[in-house]
């Protein structure tokens, strides 16, 4: 007989003459063969712990059929096990030495690529600080892929997801997620350059006069420019005043503001002593009139 699966057959064989005799036959098959997964790489429900790492594992358990046996995987790996895969679809082909075959299936996962971006910055008239050394910058980022939960490590030590209350310069960001993966960037945060200030001033000319001026140049800010006097002016420059202390507090667009003191000075007051030698007989041309001038500005004219 051929053909014959297992199990127990029985044959009877009968001669010519009527004669027979019977027999149990029994044919055995091995086990069936089987090759599952026992194990595989597991980060925190991934099998690969971040976007593009190579180091996942499978751990194959085989068992049934007639060994030894050869393992055929879809990337020519011939071991049993796998280790620092990349994430993908392994298919592997387990053969007995009686060429049986069993196929694993083994799919490895791995999270999206962790990815930081800047949302916002703050924005003072084109600037994101409002004035020179200020520290009212903010910087608004979100962050995606990778395995939350993040934290969060900026180059000024700061450990929250955004910045609050920084002044200009170039700050980076390093992102961690569950799975110890790392992002990073880099942002810079201007600001307006200093204010100058330069003045001169015009003094008084006499005692009391009111012919003083103060011209003052504010530059290297964000215009327009408001000026606000302890006098009560709001022009940029005084003029027809009298000597005195003059403060100026001036204002550009941003809110930034400073001021500067200014004082004008006075001469003294212009005064004459006269001593006068009287004559001493009618019609004599001998009297004299001596001054004693003091105060204002030299040299005097007479």
């Amino acid at each position: 007989a051929s053909g014959l699966g297992a199990g127990t057959y029985s044959v009877t064989v009968t001669d010519i003459n009527g004669c027979n005799t019977s027999s149990l036959v029994t044919i055995v098959q091995p086990t069936l063969l089987n090759a599952q997964i026992f194990s595989k790489s597991d980060f925190a429900g991934f099998n690969i712990n971040c976007f593009g790492a190579s180091n996942g594992y499978v751990d194959i358990t085989v068992n049934g059929g007639t060994g030894a046996y050869t393992y055929t995987w879809s990337n020519s790996a011939t071991t049993q096990d796998l280790t620092g895969l990349t994430a993908g679809n392994y298919s592997l082909v387990v053969t007995d030495v009686n060429g049986c075959k069993d196929t694993v299936n083994v799919p490895l996962t791995e999270p999206n690529q962790l990815i930081i971006t800047i949302d916002s910055l703050s924005n003072y008239n084109g600037y994101n600080t409002s004035c020179f050394g200020s520290n009212n910058g903010i910087v608004y980022v979100s962050v995606m892929g990778g395995v939350t939960n993040y934290t969060y490590t900026w180059s000024n030590n700061t450990a929250n997801q955004n910045l609050t209350n920084v002044g200009a310069g170039t700050y980076s960001l390093l992102v961690t997620d569950q799975n110890k993966c790392i992002a990073n960037i880099d942002t810079t945060l201007t600001q307006p350059h200093a204010i100058t200030f330069s003045s001169s001033a015009t003094q008084p000319l006499c005692f009391g006069a009111s012919n003083g001026s103060v011209n003052i140049t504010v530059g290297g800010c964000v215009i327009p420019i408001t000026y606000n006097w302890s006098n009560s002016t709001t022009n940029e420059d005084l003029t027809n005043i009298t000597s005195g202390a003059y403060t100026v507090v001036y204002t550009v667009k941003n809110g930034c503001k400073d001021s500067a003191a200014i004082t004008l000075n006075q001469p003294m007051a212009l005064t004459l002593v006269k001593k006068i030698d009287g004559l001493r007989c009618h019609g004599d041309t001998i009297g004299n009139v001596f001054l004693t001038i003091d105060g204002g500005t030299i040299p005097y004219t007479y």
